[in-house]
């Protein structure tokens, strides 16, 4: 979790920042080389940095995880939130609460505002 919030208070392209800016807060488990995202939505979870030309692969966290036990012959679930994530109760408050107190302290209100609206 603090990973994925480090990108957002220390973006490093703005197309990036922008579509992270727009997907949310990220509370889930993700990793692009264990849990590759499908061909048919790759396009919403990459962007190209405008300095580099860089394909940059975007946090797209998992639905939910489960394994099978043999022995009950039933899956069971994985926890898939981060480590000091939100619960999904309070995850709504947490992300509104840190666009005002911290990336809009930080980069301003008007900037925030027109990236996550696609400007």
């Amino acid at each position: 979790f603090e990973a994925w919030k480090s990108m957002l208070v220390n973006p490093t392209c703005e197309a990036q920042f922008r579509r992270m800016l727009q997907i949310g807060m990220i509370s889930e488990l993700y990793d692009p080389q264990v849990f590759p995202t499908p061909e048919s939505q790759r396009s919403k979870y990459q962007v190209t940095d405008e300095r580099t030309g860089k394909l940059i692969q975007l946090p797209h966290p998992v639905k939910a995880l489960r394994v099978w036990d043999a022995k009950s012959l039933t899956y069971k679930p994985i926890e898939t939130q981060l480590t000091g994530a939100p619960g999904p109760d309070k995850a709504a408050q947490w992300w509104a609460d840190f666009v005002k107190e911290e990336l809009n302290a930080k980069h301003g209100e008007e900037y925030i505002a027109n990236l996550m609206a696609g400007r």
